[in-house]
């Protein structure tokens, strides 16, 4: 989920870690990289940065009322996955997430919010990229922090779908008895981005597995 003020990329951080001692752990990979961004934001360096979704994609996304996420796969120079970035939010995700949409792309998932590494939705966010499958999970509760945001402890519907090396998703609080048609959410967001956008985002996302192919999963999530 650019160029233009981004914090250095990780293809230019593997060489430099493969140097490095063999025992440097998964997890200090990962510190690494949210440390990265976090000094890069302090210093200003990413108040400026913005989706690589060119206007009239951005208005279509932000005419949906729920939120909506674009995400690249952040890749080690074997190609193990260590992160997401955030590529692009509508401005119902910003609004949930209590940032700005400028305040969130460019980031790492999992420094955005950490508790997707203990709920399984960062597990679940891999195996639609790595098989092509769309997640799609209902009435879970889920609680954490956006970093530098909100907090939040709710029921959620979830669901997401493989965009190139990367995902794209959308999500929704839901009260008791409620539904949202996230799978209609998804369709349209995904009509918004054409195979040309998804092209943009595979182009942008550093590293990559260039073996993948673009393109979207035809199967819709069982109920």
């Amino acid at each position: 989920m650019a160029s233009g003020g981004r914090p250095e990329a990780p293809s230019d951080i593997a060489p430099r870690a493969a140097g490095r001692s063999a025992a440097r752990s998964f997890s200090d990979t990962i510190a690494g990289l949210a440390g990265r961004d976090a000094v890069a934001r302090e210093g200003g360096e990413m108040s400026a940065q913005r989706s690589v979704l060119d206007a009239g994609v951005r208005a279509a996304l932000d005419a949906i009322e729920q939120p909506v996420s674009v995400a690249s796969a952040v890749r080690d120079s074997a190609g193990r996955l260590l992160d997401f970035r955030l590529e692009h939010v509508n401005g119902a995700a910003a609004r949930w997430g209590g940032l700005s949409p400028e305040a969130i792309v460019g980031r790492l998932l999992t420094e955005l919010i950490p508790e997707v590494r203990t709920d399984g939705l960062f597990d679940a966010l891999d195996r639609v990229v790595a098989t092509g499958q769309p997640f799609h999970q209902r009435a879970a509760h889920h609680e954490g922090r956006v970093t530098d945001g909100r907090r939040y402890s709710a029921r959620f519907e979830l669901a997401a779908v493989a965009a190139g090396d990367g995902y794209l998703s959308a999500w929704a609080e839901i009260a008791e008895g409620g539904d949202v048609d996230l799978e209609r959410v998804l369709e349209r967001a995904r009509r918004a981005l054409r195979p040309k956008r998804l092209a943009a985002i595979d182009a942008d996302a550093r590293p990559r597995d260039r073996r993948r192919r673009l393109g979207w999963a035809p199967a819709r999530a069982g109920r």
